[in-house]
């Protein structure tokens, strides 16, 4: 636990890590509970790709250009305070990084509200809510981005395509592709420092290196699927028991019932040297020995 001070030195409150269930709405709370049953699901199938789920709404605060808030100075920092606080709590239920006991993510709405109400001036608001807008809406962007590189990975290794999973266009760690996209910086005047003062080149971001990457892998997968690469799942064959062999189908067989064709003869057939197909079996009676007559005895 730690004393969260504004930038003017003063006490606002208690700062920690918060948790991340503690203040959650309920829609929240069953969007986080559907999300992990998904992944205890695909746990248990082997498939789990430890995706988080995608940002439904993003929360934009503009309360230090707003006019039509009422209250005046009071008003407008309870405003500030609220917008914050929504803020912070999607900071950290999409786990976007970064330091989360910062004043600046502060689940506490006193702390956010005694530093506006404090002498805040409107400029300062103003840049405060838009790195804040610029660090969410670079979460929401990265996460989306994450999850379709998951998907592209996941179909690499379904369909066997053969491009190398080491490869870090194609890992298959949820982590890997959503740090790499946060820590993109300004590909225009470099040395920016990504966060959160980027936030106003993402379009350039987004056109020059995200999007790229992500139509690649799209492109790639689409290639493989028309090109009738895949192979379906690996599957692990058992061996044929003493006595049998495996047909082209794959299937066992006992050696004496496979014909000439590669068909496994049922029972009642047999395979058929002449024509190399099944034919039914046909029992012939037991043969006999011939008769001869006896000798005739002479009288």
């Amino acid at each position: 636990m730690s004393i969260v001070r504004d930038r003017f030195g003063r006490a606002g409150g208690m700062s920690h890590k918060p948790d991340r269930l503690v203040g959650m709405s309920g829609s929240k709370m069953r969007v986080l509970a559907d999300a992990i049953l998904a992944v205890a699901l695909a746990l248990c199938s082997g498939q789990a790709q430890a995706q988080m789920p995608e940002p439904a709404g993003l929360p934009m605060c503009n309360v230090a250009t707003d006019t039509s808030i009422q209250g005046g100075t009071f008003g407008q920092c309870k405003a500030y305070a609220a917008c914050a606080v929504k803020q912070a709590q999607f900071y950290v239920d999409y786990e976007c990084g970064g330091d989360y006991n910062s004043p600046r993510w502060s689940p506490n709405p006193k702390g956010h509200f005694d530093w506006c109400f404090g002498g805040a001036r409107q400029s300062e608001m103003s840049g405060e809510e838009a790195n804040r807008n610029a660090a969410v809406s670079r979460c929401q962007i990265c996460r989306h981005y994450s999850n379709l590189a998951l998907a592209a990975a996941a179909d690499n290794a379904q369909f066997h395509c053969g491009n190398d999973p080491n490869d870090p266009m194609w890992s298959s760690d949820p982590n890997a592709h959503f740090a790499w996209c946060m820590g993109l910086t300004d590909v225009q005047g470099g040395g920016c420092d990504p966060w959160p003062e980027c936030g106003l080149t993402w379009s350039v971001l987004q056109t020059q290196e995200l999007d790229p990457r992500t139509n690649a892998r799209n492109d790639a997968i689409e290639k493989c699927k028309t090109l009738g690469k895949s192979q379906g799942p690996l599957t692990v064959e058992q061996p044929c028991a003493q006595g049998e062999t495996r047909l082209p189908s794959g299937a066992c067989c006992a050696k004496t019932n496979v014909s000439a064709c590669g068909e496994c003869c049922p029972t009642g057939k047999a395979p058929n040297a002449a024509t190399g197909t099944c034919l039914f079996a046909v029992t012939q009676p037991p043969s006999q020995a011939p008769q001869t007559p006896s000798p005739e005895v002479p009288r």
